[in-house]
């Protein structure tokens, strides 16, 4: 597929005449120049004496730094110069898999677009990190170059989006958007963190960890993780014993309570950033965190007929004792109806269950927003069934 370059009109200085080292000189981000050997180069900036440019020849195209000073200008044949070309349009006519060049010297790699949202991929300096960028925010004075490029998807992704069980993207998109899920998780849903978003293809972007993936067709550990569970929680005598058997038998399944398990999980989950993975990969390292353990809670207690809904949000640790940093985190945890229709907030990653007197008394900090973090606790909306 060859690359597209996307320019606007521009003034050319000319097009044929001499040109000499003062001319090399002034060259600045956006400008373009041609060499007698037919390579073509798009300026995107020039530091410390450096000259970076965005460099086409007839069989390839890459990024080329080199000295100013080294730079021919008996091998130039045209240079054009391209002052403030790019417009708020271009930036809203970005898609996945585009680069933006920017005069600075960071480059943005487009993952995902969301409305004015762009989720972006940034390399400065050698650092590449994720990021959330607001496209009213963007100065379209300070981009050099924008790239067009084909969108890139991992081939079970792009199965994913023409599978029937594709219904399972607006499971994944409620959870983004609304931080709970009370229906039933389906195959083919897709947890990507707080940090995701989701593009109009259904292409997850923005993940700093692990996209994790639920198929039980493919996914045999997990299958086999799912009936031995139901088969354990089957044998309680109500509900409220089957919530705690659960509990118990999810904690087991990741891991325990073994004070190591989130280093390990984190260290672990590495290998995985960024890639859909089937939750079973977890099952067999015995490792999770909170948002495996609440996800098998879920699928679980879907299939023994409990009402359960996944919920995300914020855990502060009410106890004195615990550390500044281990006060506040992201959490996910499961509201589920036991009997006499008591709902419990049931938290597999650390082994309790609270009901709504619980939560009243203090007992336990679940936020299912951080603005409730500076005023009074969300108790309603911790412990609902729905949002």
């Amino acid at each position: 597929m060859k690359t597209k370059i996307i320019t606007t009109r521009s003034e050319k200085i000319t097009a044929s005449r001499s040109y000499n080292q003062q001319d090399v000189q002034n060259l600045q981000p956006g400008d373009e120049f041609v060499s007698v050997s037919g390579t073509f180069r798009t300026v995107l900036g020039i530091k410390n004496g450096q000259l970076r440019s965005y460099v086409q020849r007839s069989n390839n195209e890459n990024i080329e730094t080199r000295s100013l000073a080294d730079a021919d200008p008996a091998a130039i044949t045209n240079i054009t110069k391209h002052p403030r070309r790019y417009q708020l349009g271009d930036l809203k006519a970005l898609k996945p898999g585009d680069t933006v060049y920017f005069k600075d010297g960071a480059d943005i790699k487009i993952k995902a677009v969301n409305g004015s949202l762009l989720t972006v991929a940034i390399m400065d300096d050698s650092i590449r990190h994720d990021a959330l960028l607001s496209i009213p925010d963007c100065d379209p004075a300070g981009i050099a170059l924008i790239k067009t490029g084909p969108i890139t998807r991992p081939a079970q992704e792009k199965l994913l989006l023409f599978d029937p069980r594709n219904i399972a993207r607006f499971d994944t998109e409620q959870f983004i958007k609304e931080n709970f899920l009370a229906g039933p998780i389906r195959n083919g849903y897709r947890d990507g963190g707080s940090d995701a978003m989701l593009d109009e293809h259904g292409i997850i972007g923005g993940a700093t960890r692990e996209i994790i993936l639920i198929d039980t067709e493919k996914d045999k550990v997990l299958s086999e993780t799912i009936d031995k569970g139901i088969a354990i929680c089957q044998k309680a005598r109500n509900k409220d014993q089957m919530i705690n058997m659960l509990n118990r038998y999810v904690a087991d399944c990741f891991g325990g309570d073994d004070k190591d398990v989130v280093d390990n999980t984190g260290k672990f989950d590495k290998q995985f950033k960024e890639k859909e993975t089937m939750l079973g990969e977890f099952l067999k390292a015995r490792l999770g965190v909170c948002r495996h353990r609440a996800l098998l809670f879920k699928l679980i207690g879907d299939e023994l007929g409990l009402k359960v809904t996944l919920k995300r949000g914020i855990y502060k640790d009410t106890s004195v004792f615990a550390p500044d940093e281990e006060k506040r985190n992201n959490h996910a945890w499961i509201v589920v109806e036991g009997e006499r229709k008591q709902l419990y907030l049931v938290d597999p990653m650390r082994n309790r269950m609270y009901d709504e007197q619980d939560i009243k008394l203090g007992l336990a900090g679940y936020y299912f927003s951080w603005e409730s973090l500076s005023g009074e606790k969300l108790v309603s909306n911790s412990m609902r069934l729905s949002r």
